[in-house]
């Protein structure tokens, strides 16, 4: 027989019980829809993440204790070291401490309990910010600890409603402080969070911080590279100054942003492998309900396999067909599927900030698999069925 008569056949055969056949797709479908959207997921995901990184900027480097040491006691860089990295890093700018405190701020009748950030001057270049009004503090201003302050645009807004706060003063701590800027609006839905900025965070000199609070040392050090190919050079020259003023076996951690970027991103993607394979799981168990009514199929069908044969029907013919009969109800699983898993994909983009994106691989990847799973979980029932004895066939009721 021609194999256009054999498929012909077999697709005739899954009409002849549309709801079993149906019910037989279901596991596919689910399944291949389960791979579709969680690698759609994992891809944005991964896109967002590597966008929001890019936002942040990838050549910024941090100096900070290591705080999984549990073992030692925590130590802040002096100002000793802050001048130490910025005689001796030559690859480096835009260097500036960090710490931070609460307290509650006061401006006219309004009173509101806010996270504080002491910085230098360089802190809008470090993190890649921009002030939709006034200006930030300069290098005199925060090397003398002056009483000005930068507001984030939502505190602006609770504090000052719809007034232009710029050039009034508030009070923190007691103390007045002149109000010299606002930053611009900031997308709060960012999955990368670095904690040092926010739309309702106060900013201040880190030495008019270090005054109010009587802290000592800085927690945190932030930097450019001069270039961003010199990233990785730059981290090296920091380590080694630290290395001399603590020792080669001290526990401060410097890292660049790229190098968290990466690390982040590869857990990512393992997390959307292991997704897909969830997906997979799925798949497996349609698999295995396909071979299961296959092969209730060739027990139905013994009398009628029994005839064929007893007519000349080959026994590669019989096998063509229920091999045929499997992929078959796969790949139309598998279309019904995508179509399921690009219309969930679709709802995830709409409705939350994740880009699910169905790529041409993942498309590839379902229909590959749909067959492949026909074909696999197909095999035993096709060669069961052509294997039957046509005279014990005839014979069977």
């Amino acid at each position: 027989m021609r194999v256009t008569e054999i498929a012909t056949m077999a697709a005739g055969q899954l009409t002849v019980n549309k709801l079993r056949s149906f019910l037989t797709l279901l596991g596919i479908i689910i399944g291949i829809a389960a791979v579709i959207t969680l690698t759609a997921v994992g891809n944005g995901a991964v896109a967002t993440i590597s966008g929001q990184f890019q936002a942040i900027g990838t050549s910024m480097i941090f100096v900070q204790w290591d705080y999984t040491n549990e073992d030692e006691v925590r130590r802040n860089l002096e100002e000793r070291d802050i001048e130490e990295i910025r005689k001796g890093g030559d690859l480096v700018t835009n260097i500036t401490p960090y710490n931070q405190a609460n307290s509650q701020v006061k401006a006219g009748r309004e009173y509101l309990f806010i996270n504080i950030s002491g910085v230098g001057e360089g802190f809008l270049s470090v993190q890649g910010l921009k002030l939709i009004r006034g200006r930030f503090f300069n290098t005199f201003e925060a090397n003398t600890g002056k009483k000005v302050c930068v507001l984030g645009w939502d505190l602006h807004e609770k504090l000052f409603k719809n007034r232009n706060g710029i050039g009034d003063t508030i009070k923190i701590q007691g103390r007045k402080f002149l109000v010299i800027g606002v930053m611009e609006k900031k997308d709060d839905r960012s999955f990368v969070r670095t904690n040092l900025t926010d739309n309702m965070r106060l900013y201040m000199p880190a030495k008019a911080l270090h005054r109010i609070w009587n802290q000592k040392g800085y927690p945190l050090l932030l930097a450019n590279p001069i270039e961003i190919e010199l990233s990785k050079a730059a981290v090296g020259q920091i380590k080694g100054i630290i290395a001399r003023l603590y020792g080669p076996k001290n526990n401060f951690l410097v890292q660049g942003m790229e190098e968290l970027m990466e690390s982040e991103i590869n857990r990512l993607r393992i997390f959307s492998v292991f997704l897909a394979g969830l997906g997979g799981i799925s798949l497996l168990v349609g698999g295995i309900g396909i071979m299961n009514i296959m092969l209730v199929s060739v027990k139905e069908r013994t009398r009628e396999i029994g005839i064929r044969k007893a007519l000349g029907a080959k026994k590669k013919d019989l096998l063509l067909q229920f091999l045929i009969e499997a992929m078959l109800l796969c790949l139309t699983g598998g279309v019904l599927g995508l179509c399921l898993g690009l219309l969930a994909s679709t709802l995830i983009r709409t409705v939350t900030m994740v880009p699910a994106t169905v790529n041409a691989a993942s498309v590839g990847m379902a229909v590959l698999c749909a067959l492949a799973i026909g074909l696999f979980f197909g095999i035993y029932p096709a060669w069961k069925a052509a294997g039957l004895d046509p005279v014990e066939s005839l014979r069977y009721e």
